[in-house]
């Protein structure tokens, strides 16, 4: 009958209903909704937090008292996962919504940093660590009014109720996106909760903006602060050391490199992982950052460039076993020292998380340890426009089944690198990443 069209003959026969305190993402879910149902057919769909009597389909976007009455719970979905609900006269598209809630001190803008490191220098006198939340505004979208922290659950219902009347996102903003023309949507029957295969999907840009933003949402990423947390992925063990008062204060927790304490190598210094002082600043900086700023997980690899060669100090030579070639020189050397560290925290901490990354000159798992500690995962490190080498592809391949031998966890992270495929010694506009579609698809079934 006619109360089961959304849109009839272009005119709206349906309005969109959100609660009347919507979550940030709730109310971009709506608008977008709102948004291409116009695109496709000219209807415009109101947005209201209450139904009117006049209008035959209600669609309950979000979590609101009118889904609690139609008993659609959110529970138990995670890491982006909705529901897609239908009755004789209404549409449910709904997750979970909760709004992120940055934690005190954090760069509000690039005005506040100075005021943001004073406030952390404060919560950790003498300690001088490197401020992890520096550019924490470039996370939160005025234009859209989210942060990429949100929960999206709502977001990949609306998108995937989008994707079934033909709407695609190939690429940010409306060069990118094909949109049908129709006069009529009909109001579709369906009853199913939707789970993702990967709980973190999330593209790394040096450069963001809306436009950015809305592609990856539509297409359903996940921040994974909740597997994560909400800093660098990566050289997480930078932080302890990159101050230029740790550099003056402690130069022993420094690598030698050609007879030198390396201060400024990689603009952070290169650690030398003998150092016990190193060693239990580490454990003291992932304390406070399990206890103080209740971050549920933390990279502990080290700085970036370090895959020259490890410390030649009297403590660190002969740490790494010859004979492995480029990629597993350092592997023995790193990962006895995160395993290490990763071992104590999850003493202190069982609950909490911990990783490290298979990159550069520690790519190849550790000959020397036969189990990893079980708080710790792995940020495996990969270009999958590079696997059309079928050799190349074999040998990634055969690397994370090694790995998997070894990660009590199971928990593997990939970074993939989308960019370095590009002209330009390796990369290309930080904008503009290149996909191949069909050797990504393999490569996330053979996951």
């Amino acid at each position: 009958g006619l109360a089961a069209d959304l849109v009839k003959n272009g005119k709206p026969r349906s309005e969109i209903i959100i609660a009347e305190k919507p979550a940030r993402m709730t109310k971009l879910a709506a608008s977008n909704l709102q948004e291409y149902v116009f695109k496709i057919t000219g209807a415009m769909l109101p947005v209201t937090n209450a139904p009117s009597e006049n209008v035959p389909v209600k669609i309950y976007v979000g979590k609101s008292k009118y889904t609690d009455d139609l008993k659609l719970s959110t529970e138990g979905l995670a890491h982006g996962a909705f529901r897609m609900v239908s009755g004789k006269d209404w549409l449910a598209l709904v997750g979970p919504d909760k709004d992120f809630v940055p934690l005190e001190p954090w760069a509000h803008d690039n005005k506040d940093r100075a005021r943001a490191l004073k406030d952390w220098d404060a919560m950790n006198p003498g300690d001088y660590y490197g401020f992890p939340y520096f550019r924490f505004y470039d996370f939160y979208s005025p234009g859209l009014d989210v942060w990429e922290m949100d929960d999206g659950g709502t977001m990949n219902a609306v998108c995937d109720f989008l994707r079934g009347l033909g709407v695609r996102w190939y690429f940010p903003g409306e060069l990118g996106e094909v949109v049908p023309k129709t006069e009529n949507i009909s109001l579709p029957a369906v009853d199913k909760t939707v789970k993702p295969d990967f709980a973190m999907r999330r593209f790394l840009y040096w450069a963001n903006n809306d436009e950015n933003r809305l592609w990856n949402m539509r297409l359903g990423v996940n921040f994974g602060q909740e597997l994560v947390g909400s800093i660098q992925t990566g050289h997480g063990q930078k932080w302890v050391h990159m101050r230029a008062e740790v550099k003056q204060a402690h130069p022993d927790w420094y690598a030698v490199y050609g007879g030198q304490r390396a201060t400024n190598h990689s603009y952070s210094g290169a650690p030398c992982f003998s150092s016990e002082g190193m060693f239990s600043q580490h454990l003291k900086f992932a304390r406070m950052m399990f206890d103080v700023r209740r971050e549920p997980a933390l990279s502990l690899d080290p700085c970036d460039g370090i895959g020259r060669g490890g410390c030649e100090c009297d403590l660190c030579k002969g740490k790494g076993p010859p004979g492995r070639g480029w990629e597993g020189s350092m592997s023995d050397y790193v990962w006895e020292y995160v395993n290490r560290v990763a071992r104590e925290l999850y003493r202190s901490h069982p609950d909490r998380k911990v990783r490290s990354g298979a990159y550069s000159a520690y790519l190849f798992p550790p000959i020397k340890i036969d189990k990893l500690s079980p708080n710790l995962g792995l940020l495996f490190c990969q270009a999958r426009c590079k696997f059309n080498d079928r050799a190349n592809r074999e040998l990634f391949l055969n690397l994370r089944r090694a790995w998997l031998d070894k990660l009590p966890s199971g928990e593997i992270y990939i970074r993939d690198y989308y960019l370095h495929n590009c002209p330009r010694a390796g990369y290309g506009q930080p904008d503009i990443p290149i996909y191949y579609p069909r050797l990504l698809a393999e490569d996330l079934r053979s996951l």
